[in-house]
């Protein structure tokens, strides 16, 4: 088995796992919908739909300064 074949079937299983995210709408323009790990999780993340390595996550699901902290992995 070729390194693609292990990659394509690495990515089929990924894709077959259930998804226990709970989700809710943002409606803030640039970025995701707001979702969560779990129901017990206290942090909603999102994400900036045009940024690569930039994760935001809230407390409150809301959008400012003291609200939304950005976490930029380098």
């Amino acid at each position: 088995m070729s390194n693609n074949d292990d990659f394509l079937e690495e990515l089929s299983e990924l894709a077959n796992q259930e998804d226990d995210r709970i989700w809710s709408e943002s409606h803030l323009d640039g970025y995701s919908d707001f979702y969560k790990e779990n129901e017990a999780s206290k942090v909603w993340w999102i994400d900036k739909l045009d940024a690569i390595g930039e994760h935001l996550f809230s407390f409150d699901q809301k959008k400012s300064t003291t609200c939304l902290w950005t976490i930029h992995i380098i």
